[in-house]
């Protein structure tokens, strides 16, 4: 290494950034690959499952609060007017 002139120090210096330089955005393509593909699929098999998800469970409070409605008019003589669910 010591008998190598300044220009061939500096020329090899430059050629490992290069190298080092492709390496980093091979990675970097890889990595936005990933990403996309993760963003994709979140997109289009994982939402409409959260979607599905959040409709249930309005469904879910909706006759829950139908039940306590009906209790109370558990003591009602004539709770049926009252009662009368659109």
């Amino acid at each position: 290494m010591e008998k190598l002139s300044l220009q061939m120090k500096l020329n090899l210096l430059v050629g490992l950034a290069l190298i080092a330089l492709l390496i980093v955005a091979g990675v970097g393509l890889v990595g936005m690959r990933t990403g996309t593909s993760a963003i994709h699929e979140i997109g289009e098999n994982r939402l409409p499952s959260v979607e599905n998800l959040q409709e249930l469970m309005e469904f879910e409070q909706t006759i829950h609060a139908t039940n306590l409605i009906t209790a109370l008019y558990e003591n009602d003589p004539q709770p049926q007017e009252k009662l009368k669910l659109s």
